[in-house]
């Protein structure tokens, strides 16, 4: 029975369907904070802010003969609006949104091309937003509509008084 190693658990890298080759990733983990120093303190103090964004670098190289064709359709992918798949060789596959990326050519490496990529995470929001509420609207312009049907009211039946 043969055995699998980690070689073979290995995702092909790819983003939007375009795929490339890859030799190194990073993203942070662990919990983010601020540390607090003060003068004449001896003791610092770590303020924990949450958990760490996931947010994944690449080092992506597209090789062949091919190159520049397929180097022209992973920059339409890069550069297409909203959320992409990325299958990520050793996390898998995520919903990602593309940050600052750098493209590198190089006479000696002929038949490469390097690109530096960022992505962020694309998950819904968890925290609230911001929405009309109706409801109240509605309340104060009745207010200002009775008012107003009461002052003309008033106006029309001072007239009817007079006469």
């Amino acid at each position: 029975m043969d055995k699998k190693t980690w070689r073979d658990e290995l995702l092909p890298a790819s983003f939007r369907g375009i795929s490339f080759l890859i030799e190194q990733a990073g993203v942070p983990i662990g919990q983010k904070g601020q540390l607090h120093e003060f003068p004449q303190r001896d003791e610092p103090f770590w303020e924990p802010l949450g958990k760490q964004a996931q947010v994944h670098t690449l080092t992506a190289w597209i090789i062949g003969d091919d190159c520049f064709e397929r180097r022209d359709k992973f920059l339409e992918a890069l550069e297409a609006q909203g959320s992409g798949e990325l299958v990520h060789p050793w996390l898998g596959r995520m919903q990602v949104k593309v940050g600052d990326c750098k493209m590198t050519h190089g006479r000696r490496e002929g038949g490469m091309v390097s690109f530096d990529l960022t992505f962020y995470p694309d998950k819904p929001r968890k925290f609230p937003t911001g929405r009309v509420n109706t409801q109240q609207q509605v309340v104060k312009a009745k207010e200002g509509l009775l008012a107003s049907a009461l002052s003309r009211y008033k106006a029309a039946m001072a007239i009817v008084d007079k006469a």
